[in-house]
This record gives C-alpha cells, structure tokens and sequence, in this order.
C-alpha cells in the first residue's frame, strides 16, 4: 500500500495505491496548515486526513512532497516530526522533487511555477541543488504572488519616470479598489499575503493579452530570471537534459515557458523542456514504491551549499 502527499501553497493533494487502485483526495492546504510544517500540530491534522485505519498505516509507505521543505535542516525536522505521526515507513522530500519521478525521469532539472517557484536538481552523487524559492516577498519570481508583487513594482518605477499608464495600472486599481498608484502600494502592501498577491498574478497575463507592454516586461524578467537559475543549477552541477515544469503558472501560462525556452537558448543551454501532465502526487507514488521495492528508507540526503 503507497501513500502519496503533495503539499502545495493553495492545495494538497492525498493519493493513496492500493490493490491496483488509487484513490484521490484534494483539499484547500489552509484547511489544515496553520504554521511551517516544522513546527505545531499541522502534520498531526495532515496525516488524519488519510483515509487509512491504524492498522494499514503499519503497512503503507508514505512519501510526502511539500512545499517550504527548502533546505535539509527543514527536510529532516519535518521528517522527524512525521515519524512521530506515521508509524510505517516513509519519506520527506521537497514538493518540486516529485516532478521527475513523476513524469518518468531519473535524473532531471525541475521548475515549479505556481504559488510559489523554485529550481530543484541533483548532482550525479545524489545531492541536492536548489535554487532560488526564498519566498512570496523576496523571491518566487515568476509564481503568481511574485509576479503581482513585480507588476506594482513595474507601475511605480512606470510613475517615477513620468510615463502614461497602461492596461496593467487599471487592471491593479480595479483589483485593489484604488485610483492611483500611491493608493495601490498602500492597499497592496497592507494586503501582503502568499494568498492575496497570488490572486492577483493572473491579471499580469491578461493585461499582456490585452496588449499591455509592461504587462509583457514583467513576465519577460520573471522568465529570464528562472532561466538564469536553471543555468545556476547546472554550473553547480544538477544533471539531466530535461527541464520538468509545472505549477499552475508554468502549466497553464504557455507564454512564461516560451521565455525561459528562449532565453536558455540564447545562453547556448540546449536542453529538453517537459511540461508536466500528470499531478506532482504521482512521482511521490512512485518514489513510495522505489522504498516499498527497496525494503527501506532512504538514507539522509545532502543539500550543497
């Protein structure tokens, strides 16, 4: 019996294999996350919400991929928090190493592009490469709460320099109920959540539909900026030829991909692109089923620094 966890900002998303069949359980991640799943009762709540009795979870393999496990110290505090929880096997992984298994590769560059972004490799010796992920406030380019967040950037930098607005200034004030762009920095940092700013990533591609040119700069910088990561982690040694995307602003906004596609080229990195088809949830099966095969857990993982 596999258990399979995808955690993710907005959603997560529960498989469990058993018997040839699998059965799927999405739900809000806010319904049952209340801190970093470091710490608190989150994985207490998380881990009730599998339909297993006490009995099956002695038996099942359980691989839980999340998002916030950036780094091995948080990776092994969450793992050990679980094995307080799930009395079978199991493992912890970051949410973005599921998209190689996922989507049937050993060894590739992965791209998460959703609430949150990040870069995920490994090196021929099995350790871990991440780059970028630091956060909604700093970082994330090219996730839906950073793209808003540099989209107002973009109109207040459009204000310093004495320029007409655009279709991606009225689209913001319409969002934040505002009629200038000192109101809009007022309201949108007074509004400052991964969730907020995540509603309002979607308007930076609608206005570019519409023709807006700042619209298009900001999503040709979050594009050239997740290129230049995904060459950082090869420098630092990731290997495979393919980069995996996926995450709901990658997935469903051709366009962003297009630019990284692009801009790798011109940097002379010439390697495959995939976009995932299948939900993330099926490389933690998969990875469950490596350690129901293998009759073990797999030992600690190193990060490079």
């Amino acid at each position: 019996m596999l258990v399979g966890i995808d955690v993710g900002g907005t959603k997560t998303h529960i498989a469990v294999q058993s018997a040839g069949e699998t059965r799927h359980q999405v739900l809000p991640t806010p319904d049952w996350q209340r801190t970093a799943l470091d710490h608190g009762e989150d994985l207490k709540r998380l881990v009730s919400l599998v339909p297993l009795t006490g009995e099956d979870r002695r038996q099942a393999v359980l691989v839980l991929g999340a998002h916030g496990c950036d780094s091995t110290e948080q990776v092994e505090r969450v793992r050990s928090r679980l094995k307080r929880e799930w009395p079978g096997r199991l493992d912890v992984v970051n949410d973005a190493e599921l998209l190689a298994p996922a989507a049937g590769f050993e060894h590739a560059i992965c791209v998460v592009g959703g609430t949150g972004s990040i870069v995920v490799g490994r090196t021929g010796d099995g350790e871990i490469i991440r780059v970028g992920g630091h956060g909604w406030l700093l970082d994330d380019f090219g996730s839906s709460p950073g793209l808003a967040r540099e989209a107002v950037v973009e109109l207040v930098r459009a204000t310093d320099r004495g320029l007409e607005r655009d279709g991606l200034a009225e689209r913001f004030f319409t969002e934040f109920d505002v009629s200038n762009e000192t109101d809009l920095v007022g309201e949108f940092t007074a509004q400052a959540s991964i969730r907020r700013w995540a509603q309002a990533g979607p308007l930076v591609f609608e206005a570019a539909d519409a023709g807006s040119q700042r619209a298009k700069d900001v999503i040709a910088r979050a594009g050239a900026q997740l290129a230049w990561q995904i060459e950082l982690a090869r420098t630092r040694g990731a290997v495979g030829d393919v980069v995996i995307f996926a995450g709901g602003v990658l997935v469903n906004r051709k366009g962003l991909v297009a630019v990284i596609e692009r801009e790798l080229h011109q940097a002379g990195l010439h390697i495959d692109s995939h976009i995932l088809r299948v939900p993330p949830v099926t490389g933690a099966l998969e990875l469950a089923r490596r350690i129901s095969v293998g009759g073990h857990e797999p030992a600690q993982q190193k990060e490079q620094s």
